[in-house]
């Protein structure tokens, strides 16, 4: 007996009568046995939209029809029998409006173990689509439920929806408590993956806040629950957790300058995405390869892996992945290609779409300061002025001892850049301040703020006395080394 087609499964699981169908309803069934039983199966080279299609439309039918029960069957279909249910497959592929139909469809429909399914599954398409306040209060209705309904699992994945968010923000502090509530729910259940994906969290909001801080004993923790969540997904066969958890590794060794070292964790991902047509974390992954390959020198490489990340961050309307990638394209033009106009238009590109999310204003720092410097480099010392103007603000109000860093080190160039000798010495004051404060070999953005300070102080060189930077430069490039 031939086995049947991925259609007929579905239309099998529908149970449906034809003859028990209200008349009124006649024309959508009979069009659903169209779609499953009598269409031919797409072809080979279809793309993922097309070989989904025809359960989109029996969805749409079943929803004419109020059988919102047998709509759910549809919602957790698998095309294959080791593949991701229907609803999630289409966020692996990238079809996130897709879900938002799906969703919204059945929220309220069914029960409340469908809505918390609706709930989480609108949580994380909102996250991807860098609508933070939306997606947050998705998660929150999602909690609500499951501790109404005391649903544990439910109440953990929620945790981690709203730690990850508060992440996002550069809420530390509230993260790090979301993902620990997490934690003690997953151990208290038994669920080993809700334990793998706390533990995740949790190391990646410690390795973050260490960073903030100039904390390694809090990075270094950090990595040592990541591990640990790697571990776990190794033991459960979860290549999801799996392929998060290596990608915030590799996130650590390239802040760390390993970026030989990230390349091969990278490279690992990248074939995990190929294998699972995952275009989400392929614009993850693609993002930190080109970041990588940008300090490895090797451009063209840098180039072709940041322009595509920041295509398909475009086409899945990520903003805040576009404007990562926005970032980098700005850093390498700037930095390593001097091509300063065009890096000034990824800055500002970049700083559009940051506010236009509203996010923290110290996530938009690094592309203020580089919006000085750029500006500084092309001798337009009002908007260089401006900008770093900006930044300065934003420091005295941070609590970030990574970001006042970053300023100081943008000042100290300032300074520098000045003709006057006590003006040069004051630059080198906070070239010093800044390196102590966050030393470059521990983040990417104190490198590339030590970078700057010793190609400025070599061009102006002349104007100050030969020991004096001979004797910093020694410094600085000594610096350079631990990383």
């Amino acid at each position: 007996m031939a086995s049947l087609t991925a259609g007929q499964r579905l239309f099998a699981a529908l149970e449906i009568d034809l003859d028990a169908v209200p008349i009124e309803y006649l024309d959508d069934y009979v069009a659903i046995e169209y779609f499953l039983i009598l269409e031919d199966e797409p072809p080979a080279d279809a793309n993922n939209l097309e070989k989904v299609d025809r359960y989109l439309q029996v969805f749409n039918h079943l929803s004419e029809a109020s059988a919102w029960q047998q709509a759910s069957k549809v919602l957790s279909f698998r095309l294959e029998v080791d593949s991701k249910e229907l609803h999630d497959q289409l966020r692996i592929w990238g079809y996130y409006y897709q879900q938002i139909e799906l969703y919204q469809g059945l929220l309220g429909k069914v029960d409340s173990e469908q809505d918390l399914v609706c709930f989480w599954g609108l949580g994380r398409i909102f996250e991807n689509l860098s609508d933070f306040s939306k997606s947050l209060d998705y998660y929150q209705q999602q909690l609500d439920l499951a501790d109404l309904t005391k649903n544990r699992q439910a109440e953990a994945k929620a945790m981690d929806g709203i730690g990850t968010i508060q992440s996002r923000q550069q809420k530390y502090l509230e993260a790090s408590a979301s993902h620990q509530q997490q934690l003690e729910i997953a151990r208290e259940i038994g669920d080993r993956e809700q334990e793998g994906y706390a533990l995740r969290g949790i190391g990646w909001v410690l390795f973050r806040h260490g960073l903030s801080q100039s904390k390694i004993r809090e990075q270094q923790a950090g990595l040592n629950y990541l591990e640990a969540s790697l571990e776990i997904a190794h033991s459960i066969c979860n290549l999801d957790l799996e392929s998060e958890s290596i990608g915030d590794i590799s996130r650590i060794y390239i802040e760390r300058g390993q970026y030989a070292e990230s390349v091969v964790f990278l490279r690992q991902q990248l074939d995990f995405c190929e294998k699972t047509s995952n275009r989400k974390l392929r614009q993850s992954v693609l993002g930190d390869l080109g970041e990588c390959y940008t300090e490895l020198r090797q451009y063209e490489n840098a180039l072709e892996c940041l322009q595509e990340a920041l295509k398909i961050a475009g086409e899945l309307g990520d903003l805040y992945s576009e404007a990562v990638a926005l970032n980098r394209l700005a850093v390498l033009y700037g930095y390593e290609l001097q091509r300063y106009e065009d890096a000034i238009f990824y800055c500002e590109k970049d700083l559009e779409i940051s506010q236009k999310l509203s996010l923290n204003q110290e996530i938009q720092i690094p592309t203020i300061i580089n919006l000085f410097n750029f500006h500084a480099f092309l001798n337009q010392k009002e908007k260089a002025d401006f900008y770093l103007k900006i930044a300065k603000s934003i420091a005295e109000n941070s609590e970030s001892l990574e970001t006042k860093a970053i300023v100081v080190m943008a000042l100290a160039n300032a300074y520098w850049s000045r003709d006057r000798i006590w003006h040069k010495l004051f630059g080198l004051f906070l070239a010093a301040k800044g390196l102590l404060m966050a030393p470059p070999w521990r983040n990417s953005n104190g490198r590339i703020a030590l970078q700057l300070t010793i190609a400025a102080l070599t061009k102006s060189a002349k104007n100050v006395p030969i020991a004096i930077t001979q004797r910093m430069k020694k410094f600085l490039n000594k610096s350079i080394n631990h990383t």
